[in-house]
């Protein structure tokens, strides 16, 4: 109808068509006076084009009827529209209710799809939340467990102590710690997947495998105080071991866990606090038989120094004599070095010639030796303040080594000189000043670079039983005199030991005379203290030879009495000699405060077998005037007393 309405209202356009796709013979005018009487016919403008009339509709379905192709009672009724007519309430109710009933089904159906849509929402919502709390559960589980498992690999790999783990079947190495690494000398790759067996000798792995059976089978931690290991680079070590057994949920034994502390250092140390101790009760049983055997000597020097006084004396006589008072002075010497080791301290200084305590040293240590010593010492020397018994045991200390560095014979040469600091460019000491310069040099084995900087550590010994003393007392000894020792070798190319000791302000003589016996200083009167009668009588003695007045007490408080009843009648002593140590009484310390108390200007020399106590390097601080060391001869006794009373 659409069609029929737009051609009637654009004829020309549908002209143009049926001329254009058609191809008609028929000209414009022809179609257009067409289109004219058409127009006429239908008049469009009164009547709607489709438009039929009802009683058409009638006829046409009465000739159905006629032809049999339709019922005779046939209704127009809902065929033709009728504008004007009423809807039927009860099918406008039907259409409705109809309506009602899809939209409630579909509402109910719509209804139950939210509910279930928002149920299976929330339960795929919970869901989801228990998956993402388990998974973010799990996750940091994982990461706990990692940190964990990092935490206790930095522990294990941070203890100091070896940590290692084997399997319980074949006791092959599944672990190693870097402290086990380093202390066996060998890489992880090295040690895993072995057993003791690859690594340790025979006798070692036997001892480690039994051990590690014996734990495994009594299910027992196991712990071994001391245990021997050969590792790659560092030798033998002492090990301190713990043996665990590690095992499964049915209680048996799945791995073997061990921990191993390095205790090397630590028995090391163990075994120089032994010889320490062992030292120290040496020293101490030294210390005791040398005070009484230093009394004793004190005895029998005094007697031999008397006995040359004595002008009837034949010349032999007087040679022997001579000789038993010299080896009574090198006993003394002896007694004095016995006496260092025994107690230590402060060396006693005076003014020496280095020569005749060098050589003698020398000598005494070499007598029977295949090694000879060959000095060079010049006339001219300085002298140097010593402590003669001190700087004897260090020249015995290193010609002794020489001599051991020379099993088949040698010569160890000996030079001294005169030395003054701004000789050299660099020196030690750093202090400028006049020096005696030591050298003593040997052909021997020499020293290995790599022990050359630990020969002056105590305890520190390449001798087979060697103590480690000699040479640390060495230089401590010159250290206390202000002095310096140094030492240079090589392998297979001797060694040499330089000691500089500093030069006493006292110029030597080179014609000095002996000292004539029984020179006399002015006669004084002196008290004499000491716990030894035989110390005191041969005191005595000498005092007198020398021209004195003695009187003898044998403790602090007798000497005391005696000063101050001699000062209550006004005739005080000119002189006090008194031992330092009096066993069970009162000693020349305690004593000297006692006297000074009374009498400010009294004159006190102290006197002991213990030169290298403190008091005995320092008199002056104590109260003393000077100090003398026993046992003593009467040439020494005389200077000492003519320098304090003249």
């Amino acid at each position: 109808m659409r069609g029929w309405t737009y051609a009637m209202n654009n004829p020309e356009e549908l002209m143009d068509i049926i001329k254009e796709k058609y191809k008609t013979k028929s000209t414009r005018e022809y179609m257009r006076n067409e289109f004219d009487h058409i127009n006429r016919l239908m008049l469009p403008k009164l009547v709607e084009i489709g438009h039929m009339n009802p009683g058409r509709w009638k006829h046409i379905g009465d000739t159905f009827v006629k032809l049999g192709m339709l019922d005779p009672d046939y209704s127009l009724d809902g065929f033709l529209y009728d504008p004007n007519s009423q809807p039927s309430f009860t099918k406008v109710m039907q259409t409705v209710w109809i309506l009602l009933s899809v939209i409630t089904a579909i509402s109910i159906g719509a209804i139950i799809l939210f509910v279930y849509n928002r149920k299976l929402n929330r339960d795929v919502t919970e869901r989801t939340k228990y998956l993402v709390a388990e998974i973010t559960e799990r996750k940091q589980v994982e990461k706990n467990l990692k940190a964990s498992e990092s935490f206790l690999n930095s522990v294990i790999e941070n203890i100091p102590n070896m940590i290692f783990i084997k399997e319980a079947k074949d006791l092959r190495f599944i672990r190693f710690n870097k402290a086990g690494m380093e202390l066996l000398g060998y890489s992880s790759e090295s040690l895993i997947g072995k057993n003791d067996y690859d690594f340790f000798p025979k006798e070692e792995a036997d001892f480690f495998t039994a051990k590690d059976q014996e734990v495994l089978k009594n299910k027992q931690m196991f712990d071994i105080l001391e245990e021997s290991i050969q590792t790659k680079d560092k030798g033998i070590r002492t090990l301190h071991t713990k043996k665990i057994p590690l095992l499964d949920e049915n209680g048996e034994p799945l791995f073997l866990l061990g921990i191993s502390e390095d205790i090397t250092e630590q028995k090391r140390t163990e075994q120089e606090l032994l010889k320490v101790k062992k030292l120290e009760s040496v020293g101490f049983l030294a210390g005791g038989i040398a005070h009484d055997f230093n009394n004793i000597l004190a005895a029998i020097l005094g007697n031999i120094n008397l006995a040359l006084f004595d002008d009837a004396l034949s010349n032999r006589t007087q040679k022997l004599l001579a000789e038993a008072e010299k080896a009574s002075l090198r006993a003394k010497d002896l007694i004095h070095q016995l006496l260092t080791f025994a107690k230590g301290g402060e060396p006693v200084k005076e003014a020496s010639s280095l020569e005749n305590v060098i050589k003698d040293s020398a000598n005494f240590v070499l007598h029977g030796d295949k090694v000879a010593c060959r000095f060079d010492i010049p006339a001219d020397l300085w002298l140097a303040d010593i402590d003669k018994g001190q700087i004897s045991q260090v020249i015995q200390n290193i010609v002794l080594n020489a001599s051991h560095a020379m099993p088949e014979g040698g010569i160890i040469k000996v030079n001294c000189k005169n030395f003054s600091s701004t000789e050299e460019q660099y020196f030690p000491l750093g202090q400028e000043g006049r020096y005696v310069k030591i050298t003593i040099e040997d052909t021997g084995i020499g020293i290995p670079a790599g022990i050359i900087e630990k020969i002056f550590d105590p305890y520190f010994s390449t001798k087979q039983g060697g103590s480690g003393l000699g040479l640390a007392i060495s230089q401590s000894i010159i250290s206390k005199h202000g002095g310096y020792i140094s030492v240079k070798s090589k392998s297979d190319d001797g060694t040499t030991f330089t000691i500089y000791l500093p030069a006493s302000e006292q110029i030597k003589t080179l014609d000095q005379k002996p000292e004539v016996y029984g020179r006399k200083s002015s006669q004084a009167k002196i008290l004499v203290m000491d716990d030894e009668d035989m110390v005191r009588t041969v005191a005595k003695a000498m005092l007198t030879q020398l021209g004195h007045d003695v009187l003898l007490s044998e403790n602090g408080e007798e000497a005391i009495k005696l000063y101050k009843e001699a000062m209550s009648l006004n005739n005080k002593f000119d002189l006090v000699i008194m031992d330092l140590t009096i066993p069970g009484g009162m000693g020349g310390k305690e004593a000297v405060k006692e006297i000074l108390a009374i009498d400010p200007d009294a004159k006190i020399i102290v006197s002991s077998g213990y030169s290298n106590d403190p008091i005995m390097a320092n008199f002056k601080n104590f109260g003393f005037c000077s100090s003398i060391v026993k046992p003593y001869r009467l040439q020494k006794l005389s200077r000492v007393i003519s320098r304090i009373i003249g």
